[in-house]
């Protein structure tokens, strides 16, 4: 897929959560969990083909907020991926410094701000569609992110995010109506590496 949302809000969702300190957790940061997505908007076999999945490999408590370690995986391989949540906020980080911001600290309360040039606002609440797999407890309330591209003209996309689990469904605007192309269909633990 050519979206900005691949390289930016997309790749901060697909991050479970535990508990961190102050602040909720907009991403997935459980070690273990397994999140798996694919764009209802494809032919049945090309879902599969297209499928993406993002294993939380490691988690450990830094700065005040969580260092999350993931592998994003599809078909055509395999990187890592390394993420910083603070705050509700997320963001691309190497370990040491913030390469990019996703969801800002104070998200869902920060209405607006730019991300990697890309002009990102809230738009609302809404209720997750039935038949996504959120955990039993989860609040089933999540909270719209739209995006705007000014380098693309008209390139418009919305994300919905929920609290302890992050993203969950991705929309397009195409030809005047709203396609989803991402939503999150699989949700599930894998087994920790033991460190050698």
């Amino acid at each position: 897929m050519r979206y900005w949302l691949l390289s930016g809000l997309f790749l901060a969702g697909l991050l479970g959560c535990e508990p961190q300190p102050r602040g909720v957790c907009n991403g997935p940061a459980e070690a273990g969990l397994v999140l798996g997505y694919e764009n209802p908007s494809l032919p049945e076999a090309q879902r599969a083909q297209d499928r993406l999945q993002v294993r939380v490999d490691a988690t450990q408590v830094v700065e005040g907020g969580l260092d999350v370690q993931a592998s994003l995986s599809s078909l055509r391989g395999q990187a890592p991926q390394r993420f910083f949540l603070r705050k509700g906020g997320l963001a691309v980080w190497d370990g040491k410094s913030i390469q990019r911001v996703l969801l800002p600290e104070g998200f869902p309360a920060v209405r607006s701000w730019t991300a990697g040039g890309a002009e990102c606002r809230v738009i609302g609440r809404a209720i997750v569609p039935k038949g996504i797999p959120l955990p039993p407890d989860s609040n089933r309330i999540g909270t719209w992110v739209e995006i705007s591209d000014p380098g693309r003209p008209g390139s418009r996309s919305r994300s919905l995010f929920v609290p302890g689990v992050g993203l969950v469904e991705t929309c397009i605007l195409r030809e005047g109506r709203w396609v989803t192309v991402q939503q999150l269909c699989s949700r599930m633990f894998t087994e920790v590496p033991t460190p050698r």
